[in-house]
């Protein structure tokens, strides 16, 4: 009880330092104040919730999604930035509208792209685990492999499941690792390369991009009555696409004999 009064303590002070650290540090230095102060809450939100820091990652299967961590880190660059943007604005007293920063259309894209993932990834997984091969032997041969990486038996892994989806028992057990691993009972000792090459490109655009706007604000003349965010390359959000388009696909591939 303490400790979740104290959780809740911590976040509602992070709140407020978002708001805080647009007038107490400079532009090129707020940005970094203010998604520390994000990355804070929302780690608080998920020990509050789920009982793990990592809580906002962990999807039905009590395991660490890769739509979720994509989404996650998405949110937290861009409300970052327009937060430390608009209080620079605001606290220079200079324009009339600090609030009139323009999100292109490739900004916009990128999250429609996150959001497909986000919204597609559970409605396989649903279909996943409405599909009953817990009785086939099949299965529990697939599983063997599985079972043994795991150090536990191959009826243990399938009692947790659900359906086809492997699944933990406790939100505690969820792993980083998670993200690269099978989600099925019948691959979940393997590294899914859909899955790896969606992290390292959401990593890499994600570092192109702080980089860029890290630029514009430091360089760049923010005080203007209209700026905008700098726009994503489009070889990078089509790489992007194709990706998310890739892990989807192969998420509704059925791994598991049946």
């Amino acid at each position: 009880m303490e400790n979740q009064k104290l959780l809740s303590f911590i976040m509602f002070f992070a709140l407020v330092g978002i708001v805080l650290a647009g007038y107490i540090f400079p532009i090129k230095s707020s940005w970094i104040a203010i998604m520390a102060l994000i990355v804070i809450f929302i780690l608080c939100l998920g020990k509050k919730i789920n009982n793990c820091y990592f809580g906002v990652l962990i999807n039905d299967q009590n395991i660490i999604s890769l739509s979720r961590f994509q989404m996650t880190l998405w949110t937290i660059i861009i409300i970052s930035f327009f937060a430390a943007l608009v209080m620079a604005r605001v606290k220079s007293e200079m324009v009339f509208n600090p609030m009139n920063i323009q999100i292109p259309w490739e900004i916009w894209t990128l999250l429609g792209i996150q959001v497909s993932a986000m919204v597609g990834s559970p409605l396989i997984a649903s279909n996943k685990g409405n599909k009953d091969a817990q009785n086939s032997q099949k299965t529990k041969d697939a599983t063997q492999v599985v079972a043994k990486s795991l150090n536990k038996s191959v009826d243990d892994v399938l009692k947790q499941s659900k359906g086809l989806l492997y699944c933990n028992p406790k939100s505690e057990e969820a792993d980083f690792s998670d993200m690269f691993k099978g989600e099925e009972v019948g691959n979940r000792h393997s590294i899914e390369l859909a899955r790896l090459q969606m992290f390292l490109f959401t990593v890499v655009v994600a570092a192109v991009y702080i980089a860029s706007m890290t630029n514009m604000m430091i360089h760049g003349d923010i005080l203007m009555e209209s700026i905008s965010f700098q726009p994503i390359d489009q070889g990078l959000l089509t790489l992007m696409g194709i990706s998310n388009g890739g892990y989807l696909v192969n998420k509704n591939i059925t791994h598991t004999p049946n």
